[in-house]
């Protein structure tokens, strides 16, 4: 027959993978999130502000100015 120790063997043995499996999700998914805002971060940087900007103005200002004063 079975030895008695099979069950709570094959139990110690799934739960030792469970928490296996848990604790390689959140390393993947705390990579993931790490490069993820790592690329964030690096979209605003490549923005060159003298070319959004007229003069000492940035663009928007420009624009809310021409829009908003009477000829």
């Amino acid at each position: 027959g079975l030895n008695e120790m099979t069950i709570p063997r094959a139990a110690i043995l799934a739960s030792l993978g469970t928490i296996a499996m848990l604790f390689l999700s959140i390393i993947w998914i705390g990579w993931g999130a790490y490069s993820f805002l790592g690329q964030m971060d690096g979209a605003f940087v490549t923005v060159d502000e003298s070319s959004i900007k007229e003069g000492d103005r940035w663009a928007w200002e420009v624009m809310l100015l021409f829009d908003t004063c009477e000829p």
